[in-house]
């Protein structure tokens, strides 16, 4: 991954506003000083997380720019994330893209928030989505791509009124997943 060839964080986090009330500090530091209620925690990602990003790159990602781009996002650790990522090992550049930043930008977040959290002493459950969305069908997509696992745990118009048997029955057993986890941890 991203997280391991460039042994850093690949992207600068996005945080909560510390108010010293409802967010009395930084996750970092409350998580390493305890501070925190130690109840059952659950994330996870979709199979294809970073697929959206690379089909709609703000420049085409193609195998000529392909090294350009990955230096553009992380300058110091081009060469470690193109060993990591290597062009060859998939079907296409924007696969490759793909996968970089679905890693750099979801799977290591998610690992890294879990890993800690269970050496905490919290009860972590992780998921990996591999269900598709067939609204995402007509483009091609036979994957589950970024914010995919949403619709299937919180329900959403398309599922319920448009989506294929299977989906809903996943969407089904997803709510009923979540409710009992939210119920019992």
């Amino acid at each position: 991954s991203v997280f391991r060839a460039t042994g850093e964080e690949a992207y600068e986090n996005p945080v909560p506003i510390v108010d010293g009330v409802i967010i009395p500090d930084q996750f970092g530091k409350l998580l390493s000083e305890g501070k925190f209620n130690k109840v059952p925690f659950m994330t996870g990602t979709n199979s294809s997380e970073g697929l959206l990003f690379g089909i709609g790159a703000t420049e085409p990602v193609t195998p000529e720019n392909y090294p350009k781009i990955v230096e553009q996002l992380w300058p110091d650790h081009k060469d470690s994330v193109l060993a990591k990522y290597p062009l060859a090992s998939y079907a296409s550049a924007v696969d490759a893209y793909s996968e970089i930043v679905g890693d750099a930008y979801y799977l290591c977040d998610a690992r890294a928030t879990a890993v800690s959290l269970s050496a905490a002493g919290v009860p972590v459950f992780v998921y990996l989505n591999t269900m598709p969305l067939s609204l995402f069908g007509g483009a091609g997509i036979s994957v589950a791509t970024h914010g995919v696992d949403r619709a299937f745990f919180f329900g959403t118009p398309f599922v319920e009124q448009r989506g294929s048997p299977t989906e809903k029955e996943f969407a089904k057993l997803c709510q009923q997943y979540l409710f009992q986890f939210a119920k019992t941890g």
